[in-house]
């Protein structure tokens, strides 16, 4: 329902209530759902939503990156924000080390 609202918002350019359910929907952020989410992110061009699927990510970067959704999602999309959510992975294990 939450993305409901979500697409709305994006379609009629309701920006506060597109900035509301970005930040919903980045409370829900589970290992079970952050494909799904990064999807929504990146076709909505939902930037905060991003920075939150980024932020997951970053610290289950192990667990997430070796999904078969994942690794599936990385051969069958066209999703250059997943791309640039690797690289930002890449970036954090470097520090982290």
């Amino acid at each position: 329902m939450k993305n409901d609202f979500e697409f709305s918002a994006d379609k009629y350019e309701v920006l506060a209530l597109k900035d509301c359910c970005e930040r919903l929907i980045a409370n829900t952020i589970t290992l079970k759902n952050i494909t799904s989410i990064a999807v929504f992110a990146d076709t909505y061009s939902a930037s905060y939503l991003k920075q939150a699927v980024t932020r997951y990510l970053s610290l289950h970067d192990k667990v997430i990156i070796g999904t078969p959704e994942w690794k599936v999602l990385k051969k069958v999309s066209d999703y250059h924000f997943l791309d640039q959510t690797n690289i930002i992975v890449v970036v954090c294990r470097t520090v982290k080390a």
